[in-house]
């Protein structure tokens, strides 16, 4: 399928964000807060304990709440989702330790404004609080998950700026990108060659191509705007190969021949050309220069996080944790456990 170029980097930044073991997807959204105290009819009987306070999680008119059932709580409602957390800020801290990586709180508190302002634009120092309380609250994550994920990328970024290795050949394919000639194609993505066939069957009968991708295209995004996609250069990234060649060997107002991507099948329309800007290299280049490296040090950081944990060994111990994780790697497969 298309990616979605004009969200891409913002799907790059979340998945850092998250820095979970699932695909680094966003944490699951965490359960309501649990009741500080178990109805009565489901509480363990009284008994004899100890009065050693760090034993103890509270006193209930003066009766001992062992810190045991505190812990089995709050595993059984945040268990598996903290132990990921957990699990990824491990893995990232020991890859750090051996890098010689050390992160300040001053480098951990700059990771958290540059993430909220990517995820907040325009955002003022004095309402750095109040929007990431909101964004919390919007996505269900405790305070704790985001200080742990700002300290993990903050170690992960610091790796990766010592690795990014930039050269002129990456400079020039971003110069092409930004400031080289550009195309404008519609896509109809389908399922079958027979379903392709059927639609270009009808454009040759002179049926509208964009009635055709709201009517036909399988891909429900692009399908909303009649597969019109955002304008890009012959370096792009965002398109898959056999795209980009297409579009860029077709006239404007041609129609394609049946392309496959991978399992599915499309049909292109290059709509209209944009001419090279009038930029000279040399003097975008610096610019340049950080804007690659940026995107580099966020892919790098997305990558050695997933070879990390794809190659991490994790025993899980108590029986309530194991029997969470096991039935997440049925689900994703995502954390693997012995």
């Amino acid at each position: 399928m298309l990616k979605n170029s004009s969200r891409c980097a913002a799907a790059v930044l979340l998945a850092i964000l998250a820095c979970l073991p699932a695909g680094c997807s966003l944490p699951p959204a965490a359960p309501s807060a649990p009741p500080a105290v178990l109805p009565a009819q489901t509480r363990p009987a009284a008994g004899p304990w100890t009065s050693d306070p760090s034993e103890l999680a509270a006193k209930i008119d003066g009766r001992p709440v062992p810190l045991t059932r505190l812990t089995e709580l709050l595993i059984k409602a945040y268990g598996n989702d903290a132990l990921q957390q957990m699990v990824a800020s491990d893995v990232v801290e020991q890859a750090g330790q051996k890098d010689g990586i050390t992160v300040s709180e001053q480098d951990i508190q700059t990771e958290s404004t540059e993430t909220l302002a990517t995820l907040a634009p325009n955002l003022q120092p004095s309402e750095q609080e109040r929007v990431l309380t909101q964004i919390l609250k919007d996505r269900n994550m405790p305070r704790a998950y985001w200080d742990m994920t700002m300290r993990r990328n903050a170690i992960l970024r610091k790796i990766a700026i010592g690795r990014v290795k930039v050269t002129e050949a990456m400079l020039q394919g971003e110069f092409n990108r930004q400031y080289g000639q550009k195309v404008t194609i519609r896509h109809i993505q389908l399922a079958s060659t027979v379903d392709a066939q059927k639609v270009l069957d009808l454009l040759a009968k002179g049926a509208d191509f964009a009635d055709l991708a709201h009517k036909y295209s399988i891909n429900q995004r692009t399908a909303e705007t009649g597969g019109l996609l955002q304008p890009f250069a012959r370096d792009s990234t965002e398109v898959p190969p056999v795209l980009l060649k297409a579009a860029f060997d077709l006239d404007d107002g041609q129609v394609s021949e049946i392309l496959q991507v991978d399992r599915y099948f499309h049909i292109i329309r290059r709509e209209s050309t944009q001419a090279a800007k009038d930029v000279k290299f040399d003097d975008v280049k610096s610019t340049l220069r950080e804007q690659v490296v940026k995107t580099a040090v966020h892919q790098m950081q997305m990558q050695m996080l997933a070879s990390l944990l794809q190659n991490v060994s994790l025993d899980v111990l108590n029986p309530e944790l194991r029997k969470q994780t096991e039935r997440q790697q049925i689900e994703t497969g995502s954390i693997p456990s012995r």
